[in-house]
C-alpha cells in the first residue's frame, strides 16, 4: 500500500495525485482552501477520514478504482460541481459529503455500499444542499441513513433495488415524490421514510 499522507503546500490550486498511489489519508489535504482541483489516478482504492475536509476543491472525479471514503472525506468543501459516487464504492463514512452548502447534484451509483454510521444521526450527505440525486441503474442496495436531511423534491428507486435502508430518506422535508420502480425490496426497521 502506498499511501498519501500529508499535502503541505497551502497555496497550491491544482494537484495530480501521482499513479501507484493507493489511499490518500487521513486528513492529508484538510484546510487546503486554496486547493480547486485533484486529480485522482485510478491506483486509489481508499480516501481517508477528513482527507479533504474543510478545502477549496469545487469538484472531484471518483475513479473505478475507489472501494472506501472516510468519514468527513470531503465534508465542509467547497463541492459545487455534480458528484459522482462510482459503482465500486462499498463503503462511505458518516457524514462524507455532509456541510458542503454548493453541493446540489449528486449521481449515486454504488452497487451495494455500506454506511458507516458511528451513530452521528446524519448520512454521508448530511446537511448539505443537494436538491437532486438520481439513483443508478445498477445500485441493488440504498444503505441506511444514506439521503438523510438533504433537499430532495422527487427521487426514483430503480427496479434493481432490492435492499433500502433504515431512515435513509428521513428529515427530506422537500419530498414530495418517490418513483418506485422496485418490485422486490427488503426494507430496514426503522422505516427509510420515517
Amino acid at each position: 500500500t502506498k499511501e498519501l499522507t500529508a499535502f503541505a503546500p497551502y497555496n497550491v490550486t491544482s494537484q495530480d495525485i501521482p499513479e501507484g498511489i493507493t489511499k490518500i489519508g487521513n486528513g492529508a489535504f484538510k484546510y487546503t482552501t486554496s486547493l480547486k482541483s485533484v486529480s485522482i489516478p485510478n491506483s486509489v482504492t481508499s480516501i481517508g477520514d477528513n482527507a479533504f475536509q474543510y478545502s477549496g476543491i469545487t469538484s472531484i472525479h471518483l475513479p473505478n478504482s475507489v472501494t472506501h471514503i472516510g468519514d468527513f472525506a470531503f465534508s465542509d468543501s467547497q463541492l459545487s460541481a455534480t458528484l459522482t459516487i462510482p459503482t465500486t464504492v462499498t463503503e462511505i463514512g458518516e457524514i462524507a459529503f455532509g456541510y458542503c452548502s454548493k453541493l446540489s447534484k449528486v449521481l449515486y451509483n454504488a452497487i451495494s455500499a455500506e454506511y458507516d454510521n458511528n451513530n452521528s444521526g446524519g448520512g454521508f450527505l448530511y446537511s448539505s444542499s443537494v436538491n437532486t440525486i438520481i439513483i443508478g441503474n445498477e445500485v441493488k442496495k440504498i444503505p441506511d441513513e444514506a439521503f438523510i436531511g438533504t433537499n430532495i423534491e422527487t427521487i426514483t428507486i430503480p427496479e434493481s433495488v432490492t435492499y433500502i435502508g433504515g431512515r435513509a430518506f428521513m428529515n427530506c422535508d422537500f419530498l414530495t415524490e418517490v418513483n418506485y420502480n422496485a418490485t422486490n425490496v427488503l426494507y430496514c426497521y426503522p422505516s427509510p421514510f420515517s
